[in-house]
């Protein structure tokens, strides 16, 4: 169910990861001058429902995070499960 422009990059880091995904996407922006989407999660899946979502929200800058459990949860409840990618 994935596709190959799709990349997962494990962001387990120190820091401000939030931050860090707004710097990679503008970096990609600069050097491929193409926009692009970032979902944060704890999982590929929810990682690529947290990308789909950036997209959606234009609000969300482009980066969606969603890491946090309640986060997930308020979109889950919005979202039927036969939309989800591998489910």
């Amino acid at each position: 169910p994935y596709s190959i422009d799709e990349m997962f990059v494990d962001l387990d880091v120190p820091g401000d990861v939030l931050a860090l995904a707004r710097e990679l996407r503008a970096a990609v922006r600069r050097a491929a001058k193409m926009p692009t989407c970032m979902g944060i999660g704890p999982t590929k899946t929810v990682a690529k429902l947290a990308n789909a979502l950036a997209k959606d929200d234009s609000d969300m800058g482009g980066v969606c995070d969603l890491r946090c459990e309640r986060e997930r949860a308020r979109w889950y409840e919005r979202m039927p499960v036969s939309e989800v990618w591998g489910i």
